[in-house]
């Protein structure tokens, strides 16, 4: 049996919708993804630079968009910012969701009334 893999610099997740554009607009339920990364900090680096970055990601489901004012503010006492770092991903179901991205797991459920 032969292994392999490649070697590369970076690599990364992306998040999609599953809903057609002509719903993406007007569907209410989705997932807000928070993410930002940090400064780097003094470390001894493997690579000596002597700098490590770190990334963090926060995912929330969102049953009503148009209640998600509780939701934004969660993330926000998290250290998130709303305006650069918050976006939302218009989703068919959080069972689609978690099926498609079981390693995004939403640690806020908000419901259709906006408590979260």
């Amino acid at each position: 049996m032969k292994m392999g893999f490649r070697v590369v610099n970076k690599s990364f997740f992306t998040f999609e919708t599953d809903l057609p554009s002509s719903l993406r607009n007007i569907h209410p339920s989705g997932i807000l993804h928070a993410f930002r990364s940090t400064p780097p900090e003094k470390t001894m680096a493997f690579d000596n630079s002597g700098t490590i970055g770190r990334e963090e990601h926060m995912f929330a489901w969102i049953t009503n968009s148009i209640h998600v004012e509780s939701a934004l503010s969660h993330l926000e006492k998290s250290g998130f910012d709303r305006s650069r770092e918050i976006v939302f991903i218009p989703y068919s179901t959080k069972r689609n969701w978690l099926a498609r991205y079981p390693h995004a797991d939403p640690v806020l459920e908000c419901t259709y009334r906006g408590k979260c």
